[in-house]
């Protein structure tokens, strides 16, 4: 039963990921593990649409800005614009920190993201909470066991440019990589 559920995600997981480039699939568990550490407010169910509109809007923030528009798009629900608010937080980090500019990478993420949970209802059933299953209790759980792994710089007491995610010598355990898809 578990063997399959995996394989059920690892067949959905596989197609979002495989073209990334190493630093877009660092960028990828960074994001994963920033939503999976989340906590919403009090009576405040977060839900996969939630997830796809602080992804979306964030990604269309950094798209204008790519543009040479400062303009900030901003997303519907209070669940999701308070995860947008923590994401965006942790990019602008990531951001300061990296050695390149990372915006395009993250656009590509983030879009990848919304994706994910727009679908993930309907390739891995579970209704309205299927990806933040699967970030929280599927193969990529192991972002949430190892936060250390994907937190931006400033909380993990480095300040190093060139060890966030976005970087060549990321922080990020080569061992998380591995071990975060096992049919």
């Amino acid at each position: 039963m578990v063997q399959r559920r995996h394989e059920r995600e690892a067949r959905f997981l596989i197609p979002l990921i495989q073209d990334l480039s190493e630093r877009q699939y660092r960028l990828f568990l960074f994001v994963q593990g920033v939503i999976a550490r989340h906590r919403p407010a009090a009576l405040q169910r977060l839900t996969d649409l939630d997830i796809a509109d602080a992804v979306h809007a964030l990604a269309a923030t950094l798209e204008t800005e790519r543009r040479g528009i400062i303009y900030e798009h901003s997303a519907s629900s209070l669940p999701a614009q308070r995860l947008e608010q923590d994401l965006n937080a942790a990019v602008e980090v990531q951001r300061k920190n990296g050695t390149t500019s990372l915006d395009l990478d993250f656009v590509t993420v983030l879009q990848r993201t919304e994706r994910a949970c727009r679908d993930a209802g309907t390739a891995l059933g579970g209704g309205g909470a299927a990806y933040l299953n699967l970030i929280l209790d599927g193969i990529l759980r192991n972002i949430a066991q190892h936060p250390d792994d994907t937190k931006p710089q400033d909380q993990r007491g480095s300040t190093t440019p060139g060890n966030s995610p976005g970087s060549e010598d990321s922080g990020l355990s080569p061992n998380t990589a591995k071990s975060l898809i096992v049919p």
